[in-house]
């Protein structure tokens, strides 16, 4: 009898842990989403798509240009970078920052061609 009681109320704690840590979680991620700073998040699409202009890319070869926020580094403008997929390559997506105030390029994902890396 013991036993039965001391199981259950294990796998009731254990069940809490992982309600607790499933509402934090989603917590966190809804919270990270309301932080983007839709100024900030305009303005860098603008540079990228200035710098990719420069670099010879017309509107029309970008498929899609998506700014994102990274929690992690806080409510800095260092956390915020721009994903940007080619139209000749939808399968990979290239990572762009601001760094000292230029645009650079920091890596891509996805694929193991890059066709756009620098």
């Amino acid at each position: 009898m013991k036993k039965s009681i001391m199981f259950s109320s294990v796998l009731i704690l254990i069940i809490l842990i992982l309600f607790a840590s499933l509402k934090f979680f989603n917590f966190y991620s809804n919270k990270s989403a309301e932080n983007v700073d839709k100024d900030i998040a305009l303005e860098l699409k603008e540079e990228v798509l200035n710098y990719l202009s420069g670099k010879g890319y017309k509107e029309d070869e970008i498929y899609k240009l998506e700014v994102k926020y990274n929690p992690k580094m806080g409510n800095v403008l260092d956390s915020y970078y721009a994903n940007v997929i080619f139209s000749d390559e939808k399968d990979v997506s290239y990572k762009y920052v601001v760094i000292k105030g230029d645009v650079v390029q920091t890596g891509f994902s996805g694929s193991d061609k890059g066709k756009h890396a620098e």
